[in-house]
């Protein structure tokens, strides 16, 4: 699940940052410039403790924080826009415990995401029960439209726009067998979800689609009418899996990579060591 923002440095979901041009629209990691030194802060600080089975809610919720449009919005909602909403307010209390993290220069124990699992246990469809695994996208999925109505009440309508469209199937190997257009404004961060055939492709495949992941996108590339290199997106985080187990790729700043897995957060480098170990560990981009 790769997401694109806005060139500034920064997040991620997100799955997910991309890059706008010069001017346009709004950095997706933060409110400000950051520094480097703020950023690798960022990164060491904000830890999530490992749960049973919550992998997949720890890499979301960790590139979501680090999509800086994404997490400035959530931090100014007023207590009465979500207090009454249970998963917004655990979403909220979670963001609040990783900003007091990242306050602190010496962080000892990583923020708990409990309430938040039970909170989204309670949805409809018994998606996401405590001590079962879930899928990520499906989560994120979720999580927006949830998030969507207390968006609206704090005056953000436009910050979980989402659309799932064209199911079409086409035929293999036909390409363009339907054309989109875009019909609201370009959005603050783009997310793509890859789908594969098993959960256990072999690394040549997994090397392949690597190697087709581009670190920037053109949105002119997806839809119609758009002017070419009005709208560019850069990649900012990837959520990938292998086996049961759910890690998050999050661009921390302008160059480097970090990796997300549940409390541990490593250092990998450039997009290229990324490639590089996605490939060798068979880790598939979600």
């Amino acid at each position: 699940m790769p997401s694109y923002a806005p060139a500034s440095p920064g997040a991620t979901a997100g799955h997910w940052d991309a890059g706008l041009k010069s001017g346009q629209g709004s950095s997706a990691l933060s409110s400000g410039s950051l520094t480097a030194a703020a950023n690798k802060q960022r990164s060491a600080s904000s830890r999530i403790a490992t749960g049973e089975f919550s992998c997949f809610l720890n890499v979301i919720v960790q590139c979501l924080w680090h999509c800086t449009c994404f997490r400035t919005a959530v931090m100014a909602w007023p207590t009465a826009v979500f207090q009454e909403h249970e998963i917004a307010s655990a979403l909220r209390d979670l963001f609040g415990q990783l900003y007091s993290m990242e306050q602190d220069q010496h962080p000892h124990q990583p923020v708990d995401p409990t309430f938040l699992r039970h909170t989204l246990a309670g949805l409809p469809g018994a998606k996401f029960q405590v001590g079962e695994m879930s899928d990520a996208g499906e989560l994120v999925m979720a999580l927006y439209e949830q998030l969507a109505p207390v968006a609206s009440k704090a005056n953000q309508p436009g910050l979980l726009n989402h659309r799932l469209a064209c199911m079409t199937r086409c035929g293999c190997g036909v390409r363009n067998c339907v054309l989109h257009s875009l019909v609201f404004q370009p959005p603050k961060v783009f997310t793509v979800q890859l789908a594969w055939q098993t959960d256990n492709e072999s690394k040549l495949d997994i090397t392949a689609a690597m190697l087709a992941l581009r670190e920037v996108l053109d949105l002119a590339d997806i839809y119609l009418g758009i002017e070419r290199e009005a709208f560019v997106y850069h990649m900012r985080s990837m959520v990938c899996y292998y086996g049961q187990h759910s890690i998050a790729y999050v661009l921390v700043s302008d160059s480097l990579w970090y990796i997300f897995d549940d409390a541990r957060i490593l250092q990998i480098g450039q997009w290229t060591d990324v490639v590089t170990k996605c490939s060798l560990g068979r880790t598939q981009p979600s």
